[in-house]
Order: structure tokens, then sequence, then C-alpha cells
């Protein structure tokens, strides 16, 4: 699926990212057997969020949303969405375009959810 999400092909790229979305609460990163592929997922992520691509902002603030709703990926989660991360979805918020706006609010919904970030609100 990592490998479909950095593909060239446009299309290749939408249903790879869809489908990360579509199961991403299912994903647990914690797992030893597949750290790699865990971490060319959190990369694909990143990349996806820098993206100038709209469809690509989108399906990363997806993928976020949706991984942080997996208790297990909370310590993960933590890490993965340091400042920069932060920053960038952040600055995603004043964009103006509400269906940017609207998954950018979700994906900060899910991330307050998250134990961890719960002692800084």
């Amino acid at each position: 699926m990592c490998i479909c999400a950095s593909s060239k092909h446009v299309r290749l790229v939408n249903d790879a990212l869809d489908i990360l979305s579509n199961i991403g609460n299912e994903i647990d990163l914690v797992t030893p057997d597949g750290i790699y592929c865990n971490v060319m997922i959190l990369k694909v992520i990143c990349d996806c969020l820098h993206s100038d691509d709209k469809n690509k902002v989108l399906h990363s603030l997806e993928i976020i949303a949706a991984l942080c709703q997996n208790e297990k990926n909370e310590s993960v989660c933590a890490e993965f969405l340091d400042t920069l991360m932060m920053n960038r979805i952040f600055q995603l918020a004043t964009v103006k375009d509400i269906l940017i706006c609207i998954h950018t609010l979700e994906t900060l919904y899910q991330v307050c959810l998250i134990q961890k970030f719960k002692k800084f609100n």
C-alpha cells in the first residue's frame, strides 16, 4: 500500500490513500512485526500532509484522524505529531477551503483525544 501511495500515477496514489484512510483505525503501529511498514506509512502521511495536492492533504488528515482512533497507536501518534506536523495542521485550519477546514478540525479533535495530549489541555 505504501509503495502505491508513493507512486507517480495519480489514480494509484488516490486509491492507496483512500484504502489507508478507510483502514487507518485498524492499523496497529506498535507491532514489532511491521516496524518498517509502519515507518513507511508515517513517511507517506508526512509527505502527503506537506504536499500542494489538495487530495493528498485531505487523505493524510483522514489517515491521521483514523490512526488516532486506535488506542494502541496513542504513543506513536503523540511522538509522530511533532511541532512541524502540528504547525502544518494548524496552517491548514486557516485555509479558505471548507473541506480542508472540516478535515483539519476532525483531525485536531481526534488528536486532542489522545491521552498524552490531554496533559496540555
